[in-house]
């Protein structure tokens, strides 16, 4: 029981892990986009409002699985009792 609550915590903490990096990547290409657009004369507002909102659902993915992983920490530790 307790290997197959390891495994899941595992596979959890990879994609929380994972989806975090993707929303920081996502968040420094809005930053950059940003900057940018101060240079270049060309209207970049549509594509960093979706850029956004792609790394904020991948921010509340990686909390979601984060939770879920903590959640299930803690039944397979009153489990273990």
């Amino acid at each position: 029981m307790l290997l197959l609550a390891a495994e899941r915590r595992s596979r959890l903490i990879n994609v929380s892990i994972t989806l975090s990096t993707i929303a920081a990547l996502l968040v420094a290409l809005v930053v950059a986009l940003l900057f940018a657009s101060t240079f270049v004369p060309i209207n970049l507002a549509g594509s960093v409002a979706l850029i956004f909102v792609l790394a904020m659902t991948a921010l509340v993915g990686a909390l979601l699985s984060f939770l879920l992983e903590v959640r299930v920490a803690i039944a397979a530790l009153r489990i273990g009792q």
